[in-house]
Order: structure tokens, then sequence, then C-alpha cells
């Protein structure tokens, strides 16, 4: 699975670990398919045993996305199973400028478990930068 396009949020594996999530709207539906695809990973075997995954999610074109659902459902979809461990997950968040960045956001993903490292950017080379810096 290195590319699948969706009318609601497209996959692409960008490197060894490292997988872009764009959001073509700001729906609960588009979560869900994010969460489809994440469901894919697993079962492909590209994302539980691999100790730190990094995640690039674009939702410059979802400015109403349901940040806290999003959260949600990696929490739900990144936990631990007899004999399978979750990856630690850095994730750079591509925001439009028009998002307002609540600090609750940064909040609810340390209280993840395992805890979510996330920074939210505008301009995609700083988010490929940090995300590049964090390995």
């Amino acid at each position: 699975m290195d590319k699948v396009d969706s009318s609601l949020c497209a996959y692409e594996a960008l490197a060894d670990r490292t997988h872009a999530f764009t959001f073509s709207q700001g729906s609960r539906e588009a979560v869900q398919a994010f969460a489809y695809q994440i469901e894919q990973l697993q079962l492909n075997r590209q994302w539980y045993g691999k100790g730190q995954l990094y995640l690039l999610v674009d939702a410059r074109g979802a400015v109403s996305l349901p940040v806290r659902y999003l959260f949600e459902i990696l929490s739900d979809y990144n936990r631990e199973y007899p004999d399978l461990e979750p990856p630690r997950l850095t994730l750079a968040y591509l925001r439009s400028p028009d998002m307002v960045i609540l600090d609750s956001y940064h909040m609810m993903a340390e209280l993840l478990s395992p805890p979510l490292t996330i920074q939210f950017f505008i301009e995609e080379d700083h988010a490929k930068r940090w995300l590049a810096e964090a390995k």
C-alpha cells in the first residue's frame, strides 16, 4: 500500500516509517477514511512492532477537520494488544492559517497512550524538515 487516492483522505508512503495523509474534507467521514487507511497499514504489517512512526497530516484543505475526533481515532487504532506493541507517533499537522490551534490539542496528544508528539505547521517544508529532524 504505497498510495491510496480517496475523495476524503488520500494516503501516501513517503519513506521508511513515514506516512502522509491528505484530507480534502473537514468531516468525521474524512477521519473515518483516515482510520480505514491506518487499519490497512496494520493489516499489511506496517504499523505494529515498528517502534516509531512519522505521520504528515495535511489538513490545509479541510479547515473544519475535527481534531479531537482525529486524536480519538489515533488512540483507538494505536493501542496495545497481546503480542502487538503500538508505535510511538510523531505527527506534523499541516493546517490552514485560518485554523485556530487550541492548547488543549497538545494536552490531548500527550494524554494518549503511548503519547503522541505533535507540531502544527502552515508551511509544508517546515513540517517535513521537523519530521526529518525527529528521526
